[in-house]
């Protein structure tokens, strides 16, 4: 075999590992990707739970911080009153 020959042999078997590689790596590829998307999917449904489930939570918060707020108020005022009845001095005019 002259070195011409040798050369393309060379060449041709290095041209077909490249070839098999890449088809192998887009095969595995592929692969990889829908293993990902089974994978993925409980935990996009786990997700999408435990979005609804916190929004749940927040309007119960919401609600309880509001009634709350409305108890505290009421609780003032009337400490409010009595701390005047308390400490208000009446006019007598005699």
């Amino acid at each position: 075999m002259n070195i011409k020959e040798r050369v393309e042999t060379i060449y041709n078997n290095t041209l077909n590992a490249v070839k098999y590689t890449n088809e192998q790596v887009r095969k595995n590829g592929k692969e990889l990707l829908e293993d990902v998307k089974t994978n993925s999917e409980p935990w996009k449904a786990l997700a999408k739970e435990t979005v609804e489930e916190g929004r749940k939570l927040a309007d119960a918060q919401k609600s309880i911080f509001s009634e709350t707020v409305e108890t505290l108020k009421g609780q003032y005022k009337e400490s409010s009153d009595r701390f005047k009845a308390i400490f208000t001095v009446e006019n007598k005019e005699n």
